[in-house]
């Protein structure tokens, strides 16, 4: 019989023992590297990390498992280190079975060491020695990487894995200036893998870069085992065989990874031999090029690779390309010159910057893929919203837990994968074929911004938006300024608000940036305009006085924020019998040379019709109307602007002419957005239909939509809109064109 007391004894042992067992397996020693560190150099803290990758290896190899070794931004190179000769072409990064190794890590001298981000903080191992490589891709023969003077001392291989099982792992780093170019002893893998060589086992790779590695066999990664490679990204790397990588006799799990500008004799992205079976998901080619077979994969020796939702996209002299009893699977996929399978297109992939082929000596000349001298420049192979790629992926793909496109973003976002390696991050609605001129789409989540809290200054939304982009400011890329005011007075300034996306706003904390100042706009705001002229933003808005007579001032900033005002107005309306005698507003300014273009709405005391007129200027100050004004005018004969108002234009320039878009009213006074082109910016020709529509009745436009700011952005247009409710509050709404007509249209900043 068992003793109550004995029992619960040994129930206590027990739970003691189990809860150390657990103790144990969530043990993890970590060790950390810093090339900055001054302390103890020792590992324990960044304090006092080891400066070297190499003496944190050693420390991690006899000792119990596992072991996380953390290593801060830096540059880290095999020959580095206790035991180490320094100029070492043999010395290498080897990898061992329990240890994961992360780079960018902020390290020493930021505000959080800890802090990790893998596209800031740039954590590289790096093969050359000499610090002395110069870019393999600006050789004039791009084929004698391997025997280029400044790389004879390079690593053969920055890293090496050699039987590693799952519990190895290298996060997060920058491997580059690998050269395996000794072939004197075929049996000494010396020409092999020259980012890494892995034979046997079943490494991790994630998040990791390889470029400017050279070798007679898989320039960025030879594989003769079964890795995990996730979010990695073969750049530029050059090879006889496989470029990017080449697989022999391995069947690797490849998913969401770049293969972008790699170089080689065959197979300038991959290259299958052996009996090799990798599975390819979610991958981006573009720009690999082969001098003989397959730009982007080569497949041989009896080899099946499987690739779904993958784009292979301007890659010389073809895709894919099989020989010996060799096939490639292929679904869902988009293939340059088309590809059998379920689900497998052939459509341009609408990359926002897809590459081109240039002259190695001058990067401004484009020329063909096979040309000796041809040299690949990256672009950015992210998807725009009007890509075919988009949610066109395998149906029945089911992400892996936490799995993330290149980006971080989630990898399905509108409930079915896209192909390539970066997934969309946002959904916009798809209008019914033919409906609207250049298939303009909302944005599913509109609106992107909208008036402030109950006591803010911008509790209601009171007019225009003005909106530039930025490509030198990436957080601050987009830059919005609007007119906002309160329930107490209408129109009282002007606030600044920033973007990365366009869609996600942050106002400026000391909003609003301009307020009512002069006789003239004693009621507050209304339109506005801005451009940047050179480092100056220049802004022309509409005031408003204390008799409701709107005219157009103009002001000047160096950083958006803080503004020098003319005192008055460089636009106020016409005189006698003008079409525009009685109110000026909404303007839109261009600048084309030395001139700048003025497009306006104005109206008559008498008519109290709506129009738009157009006036020229050499300084935007001083301003000359248009001897043909009005350009655009309501026109009874189209059903949506038969009423008594058009207004609010806003004008790009596009090489054989000018494209607008205007709002119109009917008789009911619904307000729809309409599109015009025009070859001189006067005598203008307009789409019969809206290019947007109202909402929902019980939406926040369902009485009207007007335009509020219109570029090109990325190769589509961009169409930031105003949609009024029943209760005529005013938010912002965001549209694009994905129109077959590419607009070559020049940039406002």
């Amino acid at each position: 019989m068992n003793h109550p007391e004995s029992s619960r004894f040994i129930q206590t042992i027990t739970i003691i023992l189990v809860l150390v067992s657990f103790s144990s397996l969530a043990y993890c020693k970590v060790i950390y590297v810093d090339d900055d560190a001054v302390g103890a150099n020792d590992g324990t803290s960044w304090e006092n990390a080891y400066k070297y990758l190499q003496d944190a290896l050693a420390d991690a190899d006899p000792a119990e498992k596992p072991i996380e070794i953390r290593v801060a931004q830096g540059i880290y190179k095999p020959d580095q280190g206790k035991n180490r000769t320094p100029g070492n072409r043999n010395h290498t990064f080897q990898l061992i079975n329990g240890v994961t190794i992360k780079g960018s890590y902020a390290g020493l001298g930021e505000t959080d060491p800890d802090a990790r981000n893998v596209r800031h903080y740039h954590t590289i191992l790096s093969g050359d020695l000499n610090s002395d490589d110069i870019d393999l891709f600006a050789l004039n023969n791009p084929f004698g990487f391997l025997d280029e003077p400044t790389r004879a001392e390079n690593s053969y291989s920055v890293v090496k894995a050699i039987s590693n099982d799952k519990t190895t792992v290298l996060d997060g780093f920058t491997i580059s200036g690998g050269n395996a170019n000794d072939m004197a002893d075929l049996w000494n893998p010396h020409h092999i893998g020259s980012g890494i060589y892995i034979t046997k086992g079943e490494p991790v790779l994630i998040n990791c870069t390889f470029t400017g590695n050279s070798a007679h066999f898989g320039g960025g990664i030879f594989n003769g085992g079964n890795p995990i490679i996730t979010n990695c990204m073969l750049i530029r790397n050059a090879g006889w065989e496989g470029a990017g990588i080449r697989n022999h006799n391995s069947n690797p799990v490849i998913t969401n990874c770049m293969f972008i500008g790699n170089i080689g004799y065959e197979g300038g992205g991959i290259l299958n031999h052996g009996m090799s079976n990798p599975i390819l998901k979610n991958c981006t080619f573009s720009g690999n090029s082969a001098l003989f077979w397959a730009g982007a994969i080569y497949n041989h020796g009896s080899s099946s690779p499987i690739l779904t939702n993958c784009i292979l996209w301007n890659n010389f002299p073809e895709e894919l390309y099989n020989s010996e009893d060799s096939e490639a699977l292929v679904e869902y996929s988009n293939i340059r010159g088309g590809q059998s399978g379920e689900g497998n297109t052939d459509t341009d992939p609408d990359f926002i910057n897809p590459g081109y082929w240039a002259y190695i000596d001058d990067l401004n000349i484009s020329v063909k893929p096979n040309d000796p001298n041809a040299m690949w420049i990256c672009g950015d192979y992210r998807l725009t919203p009007c890509s075919p790629c988009i949610d066109s992926g395998d149906p029945n793909y089911i992400s892996e837990p936490n799995e993330t496109d290149m980006d971080g973003n989630s990898r399905i976002i509108a409930g079915r994968i896209d192909m390539g390696a970066y997934e969309y991050p946002f959904v916009y609605d798809k209008p019914d074929e033919g409906t609207t001129p250049g298939s303009w789409r909302k944005y599913s989540e509109n609106p992107v911004f909208s008036a402030g809290e109950y006591e803010q200054w911008d509790s209601r939304l009171n007019g225009s938006i003005a909106i530039l982009k930025d490509n030198e400011e990436p957080v601050n890329k987009y830059k919005m300024w609007y007119v906002g005011g309160n329930q107490f007075v209408e129109g009282v300034g002007i606030g600044y608000a920033t973007s990365s996306d366009g869609i996600n706003w942050f106002r400026n904390e000391n909003n609003p940036v301009l307020e009512p100042v002069e006789w003239w706009n004693t009621s507050g705001f209304s339109g506005i305009c801005a451009i940047k002229d050179g480092s100056v933003y220049k802004l022309w808005y509409e005031g408003v006085d204390n008799q409701n007579t709107a005219r157009i001032g103009y002001a000047t900033s160096s950083d958006g924020i803080n503004w020098d005002i003319n005192n008055n107005p460089v636009f106020s309306p016409g005189y006698n019998d003008a079409w525009d005698n009685e109110d000026v507003g909404n303007p839109c300014v261009i600048k084309e040379g030395s001139t700048y273009k003025m497009w306006y709405w104005g109206d008559n005391k008498l008519a109290d019709i709506d129009q738009i007129g157009l006036a020229v200027s050499d300084d935007g100050i001083k301003w000359q109307r248009a001897a043909s004004n009005p350009v655009v005018a309501p026109d009874p004969s189209i059903w949506w602007q038969d009423g008594e108002g058009i207004g609010t234009p806003h004008v790009l320039r596009v090489n054989s002419g000018y494209v607008m878009t205007y709002h119109a009213a009917d008789q009911i006074e619904n307000i729809r957005i309409g599109l015009a082109t025009s070859s001189d910016g006067l005598e203008w020709k307009k789409e019969n239909e809206p290019i947007l529509d109202l909402g929902d009745e019980n939406s926040w436009e369902s009485i009207g939509i007007i335009t509020g700011s219109f570029i090109q952005d990325t190769r589509h247009l961009k169409l930031w809109y105003l949609g009024i409710d029943a209760f005529e509050t005013i938010k912002v709404g965001l549209a694009i064109s994905c129109d077959d007509i590419v607009f070559d249209i020049e940039s406002e900043i």
